[in-house]
Formats: C-alpha cells, structure tokens, sequence
C-alpha cells in the first residue's frame, strides 16, 4: 500500500477542538463500526463524560496489576479495585442504582481473570516506559500506512525470549469484539518495532459471569484491514472541503444502539437534525 499523505486529515486541524492526529486505535474503531460517533466526536468535537461502566473497566485493570507488580492477594485487589471506583468524580456524581450496579460486577471480574493471570505469575511485569507510578498505562507509538498512531497499554510482562502483551477487557456482557483484535493488532506492531523483540499479543475478556484467554490471531490480515479503513477515511476528508461536509456525506444508523442517552442524540439533532 502506498503511504497516505498525513496531512489529508490535519486539513481542518484549525477549525476543531484536537488535532486529528496521531490516531488511536478507538478513533480507527470508531471510523469502522461507526462513523457518525465519528464525526460528532472527532470532527464536530462533543465532549462525552465518562461513567460509571468505563470507571468499573479502569478499577478492574487497577486491581489486577496489584497482582502483577506487587503479588497482591485476591481479595486485597479487589478492595484496592473498590476503593479507586468509589474515588472517581464520575462515579460519585452517578446514580446510586447504576454506581452500585457496576460496583458490585467488580469483585467477580478480578475473581474471574485471577487465575488466567496467576498462570502466567513466572513472567516479570514489564514497563514499556520508565515511570513513577508502575501502575500507569504506559504510551506507544507506531506508523501506519503513513499515518500516525499511538496508545496506551494495559498488561506487559516479559521472559528473556519475548513479550507478552494482554489487553484486558471487562464487559458486562461476555463479548468478544472485534475491535479488541484491531486495537490489541496495532498494539503488538508497536511494541515489536520499539523493543526489537517477538511479541505474544492475547486479550483477556472478562465479565461478571467468566473470562477467557484469547490468543491473537491473524494479525497481517488486520494490519491490511486498518489500511484500508485509513485510505477510506483519508478519501473521505479528502472530499470534504468544510466541516459541514461531513454530516452530508456520513449519515447516522438510527436504529444503532449507540443512541442511548440523551446527550448523545442531542449532539445527533445538532448536528443533522434528526
């Protein structure tokens, strides 16, 4: 594939919130699976709060690697997990049904991946970057079809022969999607260029019912297919020749469950009038 000229999408760079660039691997889902999240999002720059099912998701991930740096025990992670929910503006601000809904799927999601991870308790907990906090995410970088990309990963131990990534994700319904395999796709090419050492990628689904182990597979096909889901982006901006553009050519699915709370549809009548 040849290179895409980057600066297609810093064209309107002036005129919205955020650059455009680098990309990550939510934006590339995004573009995919739905372009009018998109554009309200990314062009049009409404800002979304968190909740409390995205703060559940990050107290699970803070738990777990209190297992993989310090070799906390289960119920001391899940009482480190609990006590970082309950801390959160977001969370304090929620609804109490819905704040005590996603907290209690907390133990039993770190009850669930404890002893996937317990198995790989031989491997060093590794730190892509040197930071204070090892419990911080740690920042990658790569470069797609010329197009840059960056992001944060959840879980890296190491051996002598190689590394071992494990992207973590809690659902409250066990999934598992697709864009956890373009996400994660990008991430092993990432670490593989920087560190110069083979990458063994999983992602680790999890909900209150089970988690799974899966291995990545057939990471060259969706390398391509994040190539083309570029140039078709880049086609897109390159035909645009205002913002306002963008509504006329990306038209919104509105039967998408994506539509499900008020600020968002709102954003959807501002912008399109439907």
């Amino acid at each position: 594939m040849s290179l895409i000229n980057k600066k297609i999408f810093q064209k309107f760079d002036d005129k919205i919130d955020r650059p455009m660039l680098p990309f990550s691997p939510s934006k590339m889902n995004s573009w995919r699976d739905k372009p009018a999240e998109f554009v309200i999002k990314y062009i049009y720059g409404y800002p979304f709060a968190g909740n409390c099912a995205m703060e559940r998701g990050n107290a699970v991930q803070y738990g777990v690697e209190f297992f993989l740096t310090d070799k906390k025990l289960l119920l001391d992670c899940i009482q480190k997990a609990e006590e970082y929910y309950d801390l959160q503006p977001e969370v304090i601000m929620a609804d109490e049904e819905e704040r005590n809904k996603q907290r209690k799927m907390i133990s039993k999601m770190i009850t669930n991946c404890y002893e996937h991870l317990k198995k790989l308790s031989n491997l060093k907990y590794f730190y892509p970057n040197d930071t204070a906090d090892k419990r911080e995410r740690h920042r990658i970088d790569t470069n797609i079809g010329g197009v840059p990309f960056y992001g944060y990963t959840d879980i890296t131990l190491e051996n002598d022969e190689e590394i071992t990534l494990i992207e973590l994700k809690s659902t409250g319904r066990f999934e598992y999607r697709y864009g956890y395999k373009i996400q994660t796709a990008i991430y092993k090419k990432a670490l593989e260029e920087t560190f110069k050492k083979k990458v063994n990628a999983k992602v680790l689904v999890v909900s209150p019912a089970q988690a799974k182990l899966f291995e990545l597979e057939d990471e060259e096909t969706l390398m391509k297919e994040i190539e083309f889901n570029l140039i078709s982006c880049a086609n897109i901006f390159q035909q645009c020749k205002s913002i306002d553009d963008f509504k006329s050519v990306i038209v919104p699915k509105l039967d998408d469950w994506w539509w499900n709370n008020e600020h968002i549809i709102k954003a959807r009548s501002e912008i399109w009038g439907i």
